[in-house]
């Protein structure tokens, strides 16, 4: 992972790395805790001290293709999506695995909305996106499956409810609403 700086004007300027081996894959930073999370390829994700700048844990994640990443700071909970299609619900302070939940192939790049404990994964092989509730983190649960379009696989989530889809096969972006939060 590369560090830049701000000085002065916005003109970033290197300021070091942070080597995460068999990675990085993904990146969140929690800026009330002080860490980053970020995931290895294969079944682990890794927390760093950002004042240190230095990998201070890595937890197994439970995919066998760690891919997206989001955090829910409030809850200290870490949504890791995996490549074989499901989430991974992690305690953000030790690692612990929560529980899983998905059915869509070819995760990559996942969102989520804070206000309504939703986690978007969409799957690029199966052309579809799960919407999981993750209310309780240790029973999360797939409320709907919409489809996208095949290739789809990454998502932006906003603060009014719209989940947003790549699909480069198409050059486009596929909006959704996700009318649970009205």
């Amino acid at each position: 992972i590369e560090i830049f700086a701000l000085q002065g004007k916005p003109a970033p300027t290197h300021s070091g790395f942070i080597t995460v081996p068999n990675g990085p894959e993904s990146l969140v930073i929690d800026n009330e805790g002080g860490r980053a999370y970020t995931n290895e390829w294969t079944g682990k994700t890794v927390t760093i001290d950002v004042k240190r700048r230095a990998s201070v844990s890595r937890w197994a994640d439970g995919c066998r293709g760690s891919r997206g990443i989001a955090l829910d700071p409030v809850r200290s909970l870490l949504l890791v999506g995996c490549e074989e299609g499901k989430l991974s619900v992690l305690d953000a302070k030790s690692g612990r695995a929560l529980s899983y939940s998905g059915s869509v192939a070819g995760v990559d790049i996942i969102a989520y909305n804070p206000a309504l404990h939703h986690a978007y994964l969409p799957g690029a092989e199966s052309g579809s996106m799960n919407v999981i509730d993750v209310s309780d983190p240790g029973a999360p649960r797939i409320v709907a499956t919409l489809p996208t379009a095949k290739g789809a696989h990454c998502a932006a989530a906003d603060d009014q409810n719209d989940v947003y889809v790549c699909d480069p096969r198409r050059g486009g972006l596929l909006v959704f609403h996700d009318s649970q939060g009205q």
